[in-house]
Parts: C-alpha cells; sequence; structure tokens
C-alpha cells in the first residue's frame, strides 16, 4: 500500500544518510562542520533554508552521537509551527531553497525523510498542546502519508510525560503498549521508529529549553539518554 511504499523508501534512506554528502570536517575529532550564516527565520522561505542545511549535517552527525544540529533543526521546525507555517508551505519553500548543502539535489527518499522529521516535530507540539500562530490546526498539516505517525507519536510523548526516556524505554515495550507487538517489522523498520523516537524525545528536550530561555519554565534536570 502506500503507507508501505512510504516506508521502503525511508528505510532507503536511512542506509543511505551516511553518505548523503563528503562535505569536510571541522578540525577537532572529526566533527561535522555547522552550517554557518544561518538566515533569520521569520518566513517560511527563511526556515526552509535553515531546514535544508540542518537536515543534511545533521544526517552526517547520526554515527557520531552528536545532535546538536538535530537539535537546531527541531528548533527551526518549532519556529516555523509557532509561526502558523504549515507543512505543506515549508516542503513547497523546501523544494525553492537555491542551496544544495549535500551538493546535489536529494534523492526522493531522502526528501521523504526530511518531511518525515519535520512532520515528527510538529506533532510532537500538537501532543504536547504547544500553541501556534496558526490556531490549534497546524499540527495536523503533515501530509497523509506520515499522519500513520501519529499514535507513535502520542505514545512516546506520554511514555516520557511518565519518566521514560531513550535509555530506558525500548522500542518493543512501546509497540506493545500501543498494541502493535504482533505486527512483524523489518529491522530496518525498527531503525526508522528507533531513529523516529529520537525526534520526538529531542523535541520535547528542545521545547523545554525553549521555554526555559523564554522564562516561561523553571529550570529542571536535564532529560537523561538523550
Amino acid at each position: 500500500g502506500e503507507g508501505q511504499g512510504f516506508t521502503v523508501t525511508l528505510t532507503d534512506a536511512l542506509n543511505r544518510r551516511s553518505s548523503i554528502t563528503r562535505a569536510e570536517t571541522s578540525g577537532s575529532g572529526g566533527k561535522p562542520a555547522r552550517p554557518e550564516g544561518l538566515p533569520d527565520g521569520k518566513t517560511p522561505g527563511g526556515i526552509a533554508t535553515i531546514l535544508e542545511a540542518t537536515f543534511v549535517h545533521a544526517c552526517m552527525e547520526m554515527g557520531t552521537g552528536y545532535v546538536d544540529t538535530l537539535k537546531l533543526f527541531i528548533a527551526s521546525a518549532v519556529a516555523g509551527y509557532d509561526q502558523g507555517f504549515t507543512v505543506p508551505a515549508l516542503v513547497l519553500e523546501l523544494g525553492s531553497v537555491g542551496t544544495q548543502t549535500a551538493g546535489r539535489p536529494l534523492a526522493r527518499d531522502e526528501v521523504e525523510l526530511r518531511t518525515l522529521w519535520l512532520s515528527l516535530v510538529y506533532m510532537t507540539c500538537q501532543q504536547v498542546r504547544r500553541k501556534s500562530g496558526g490556531g490549534g490546526e497546524v499540527g495536523a498539516t503533515v501530509p497523509p502519508e506520515v499522519q500513520k505517525f501519529n499514535t507513535f507519536v502520542y505514545d512516546v510523548v506520554n511514555a516520557a510525560g511518565n519518566g521514560f526516556n531513550l535509555k530506558t524505554l525500548k522500542l518493543e515495550d512501546l509497540m506493545h503498549r500501543s498494541g502493535e507487538e504482533e505486527q512483524e517489522r523489518s529491522q530496518l523498520e525498527n531503525a526508522i521508529l528507533s531513529q523516529s523516537m529520537r525526534i520526538v524525545f529531542l523535541t520535547i528536550a528542545v521545547l523545554g529549553e525553549m521555554d526555559l530561555a523564554s522564562g516561561k519554565s523553571i529550570p529542571k534536570p536535564n532529560i537523561p539518554g538523550i
């Protein structure tokens, strides 16, 4: 079905994410270079430019343990959510960004993976009832083929609220809680779900950091395991 095909292309993207670009790394420890000169994210086009650059660098960081640029991608997506920019609007702008941080146009599966990441951030914001400039509906603008992750995001957000983190919440336990443990999944499909769970947890952490910086919340201990 349509959802299955989407999962297959996402799997391809996961397999190839480490070779998305051979861009140079910074001097110390081979840590991927950070995007520089990021634009001010006050328009859909500006947000899209940041998302385009940070997605590529976040993919490069996946195998290193660094999540700084992934958190910047998430923060940029949250900024879009807060200003009421819909997912389709940002996806459209992403298709018009003139720069190619990867040194080439992204393949279709890579574009779909980027859309999934963006949608996961929006769904997480919606699940924690974060207000947006577009009212309560902007989180519901994720593409139909990604909406199947809604229950997954709901379960991860609830688990985080109950004190779980990436170290203590196992994918198998989460799927059991969702009543989906009987569905047979490939190892790569599990990898997609594990990566998605990380993005949801990181989104929750980023939201907390943003609220703390804005004075909306009091300091709390860092979420372990991320």
